[in-house]
This record gives structure tokens, sequence and C-alpha cells, in this order.
């Protein structure tokens, strides 16, 4: 377990309307692990800003990872100036680059035919008002090999099915959940047995077939931090 892992995960706010809220480390990139950033994982931040300040200030991206990033959509919507338009709570936000043919020239921000996309342009028009509240960021075409590890590494909010779908371990690789080092393959068999209401990672059973017959309603949510 390399010395300079934490052994706990980011100051969320507003992470108590979550009923179980866990945080794991997971040891390495890999680029099945990118995958998440198209699954809908959630991030805790100060919404009611800018687009732009938002990608700055609260997702810490720099002006050389924001350089390649030429179309930016916000809840399905193309937008032109992001210095000026306002990201809502549950908003969803999808940063791309590169994208092909005339359709992906034509979202780009500030296109020269971006005409052909007028009606479903975002406006723009609601007034500023920072609060705390939650995104969730989607990243496609050249921005998910780019921006995904930014992202993961700052940790990002997601359940165990999404995790499970793109977890990718190596048989030695070891974990941090909740503080508590455990084995790649042990966590993915136990990953969705965690009890609704309690995130202790000592509450599993013990029972050979658990893993195979989780409870009824369980639920699990995870800070996931991919260290790189």
């Amino acid at each position: 377990m390399p010395d300079n892992w934490k052994t706990s995960g980011p100051t969320l706010s507003g992470a108590s309307c979550f009923s179980t809220l866990n945080t794991l480390l997971i040891p390495s990139a890999d680029p099945a692990w990118k995958l998440l950033m198209q699954s809908g994982a959630i991030i805790h931040c100060t919404v009611g800003i800018s687009m732009d300040r938002l990608l700055r200030e609260e997702f810490g991206l720099s002006d050389e990872q924001l350089a390649p990033v030429d179309a930016l959509l916000l809840d399905g919507m193309p937008v032109d100036e992001p210095e000026s338009t306002v990201v809502p709570n549950q908003a969803r936000l999808a940063l791309a680059s590169g994208l092909p043919g005339i359709a992906g020239l034509a979202m780009r921000k500030g296109s020269p035919v971006r005409g052909l996309r007028s009606g479903i342009t975002h406006t723009g028009r609601e007034a500023a008002c920072p609060r705390p509240g939650q995104v969730s960021p989607s990243l496609y075409s050249l921005t998910l090999p780019q921006l995904a590890g930014h992202f993961l590494a700052r940790g990002v909010i997601v359940d165990s099915a999404q995790l499970l779908r793109y977890a990718r371990f190596a048989p030695t690789d070891e974990c941090l959940l909740n503080g508590r080092p455990i084995r790649a393959d042990e966590l993915a068999k136990r990953l969705g047995i965690l009890p609704e209401q309690n995130a202790s990672p000592n509450s599993w059973s013990d029972q050979p077939d658990a893993a195979h017959n989780p409870p009824a309603g369980s639920l699990v949510l995870l800070i996931a931090h991919v260290m790189s």
C-alpha cells in the first residue's frame, strides 16, 4: 500500500443527502476506469455560478487542460458563452473535443455554423446564486483520455453498479475502503452488500454466499479516488 495514500476522502458539501457514503481509494488508473466519467458520476461542488468558474475553481481545470475542449453542453444544450452561463443544481455537463462531421462542428463553442443548432443552444438566462449542490459531468471524444484521470484523482461519487461495471483490478491490487485495506478481488465480491444505514466494512456478512445475495434495498455510494 503506498505510504502517501490518504485515509479519508474529501469533505463534500451536501454529502448527508446520501444514506450511505463510503470512501474508496483505488490504486491505479486502468483505462477502463475512465469510463466512469460517462456513467453519471456525481461531484459535489458550488453551483449557481458560471460554467467557466465551475470548471476552473470547482473542478480545478487549468487553462492548458481546457484549451482542447471545444464543445460544452449544459443539460444537453450547447453553450457558447461559458463565462456567463450559470450552472444550476443537479445539472448535467458534457465536455468534448474534436467531435467529427458537420454536426460536431455545429456543436462547438462559438462555431461559425452555430446557427444550425440555434433552437437547442443554451440561452444562459439563469441569474447567479452560489450555493452548495451537485453536478454530473461527462467526458466525450478526446476529453475522456485527456481529463478523466484528473476528475477521478479528485474523487467522484458513484454507486456500486457503476463501479462494478468499469472496475479493472490486478489480482494483487489493494484498495482502501473507509481507511481499511481490502484486496481488490474481495472488494469486487462485496461491493453490493454494504447495508443501507451502515458504512462500516465490519458489517459485511461472513457467509460464503453473501456476496451473491445482497439484502433487499441495499445501497452503497462511494467517493472513488483513482490514485495515479
